[in-house]
């Protein structure tokens, strides 16, 4: 082997630990996005179902919507519903207003009294408080309206039958990244099922 072979060698090695000290941190950054992506996905994917199962449950049998909603917090996994998330159940009627209006009419709304969230978001369907005249007692909103008022009237994206009834569940969670660098701050996560 000629003398200065060894030389190249060496050199060789030095511009590999340049290129993979310039490399190494985008493939840390693609790395590390790819796991928060991924676990974001897992997160809304366990909301998901938290929703549809509670949609399920209430829609199917008499069991108390508190009981309900402790037993979805309880099979939440790694989803911390406690102290990040919220759940709502609402029963909705569907009502004519005054003759030809028809809308969708609110019987009666539950939140989870267990969550520790500060400031829970509201229902995106129908805010107990939001009419004024209605509150919290407990888990259950206190509705003062009588049926077939404005007030009671839910934000629904459909249509439905004259007289029907549905159990709307949903489920609210506050996304708190693993990795603060790469998410600044929390993402709100969403589920509604209607059943």
């Amino acid at each position: 082997m000629k003398p200065g072979g060894f030389r190249l060698f060496r050199h060789q090695q030095g511009a590999a630990a340049v290129e993979m000290a310039l490399i190494l941190p985008v493939l840390l950054v693609l790395v590390l996005g790819l796991y928060e992506f991924s676990r974001a996905i897992s997160f809304n994917n366990i909301i998901t179902n938290l929703s549809r199962e509670g949609a399920n449950l209430a829609s199917r049998t008499g069991t108390p919507p508190a009981d309900i909603m402790n037993a979805l917090a309880q099979t939440a996994g790694q989803v911390n519903l406690r102290d990040n998330g919220i759940i709502y159940v609402t029963r909705i009627l569907q009502t004519t207003i005054g003759g030809s209006d028809k809308d969708a009419q609110v019987l009666a709304q539950y939140r989870w009294s267990n969550s520790a969230l500060e400031n829970p978001p509201d229902s995106r369907l129908w805010s107990c408080e939001a009419n004024g005249s209605s509150q919290w007692v407990g888990g259950e909103c206190n509705i003062q309206p009588a049926l077939q008022s404005r007030n009671r009237t839910a934000s629904l994206d459909m249509t439905l039958n004259d007289n029907e009834e549905v159990v709307a569940v949903e489920v609210y969670y506050v996304y708190s990244p693993a990795f603060q660098f790469l998410l600044k701050k929390d993402l709100p996560l969403y589920s509604l099922t209607l059943l």
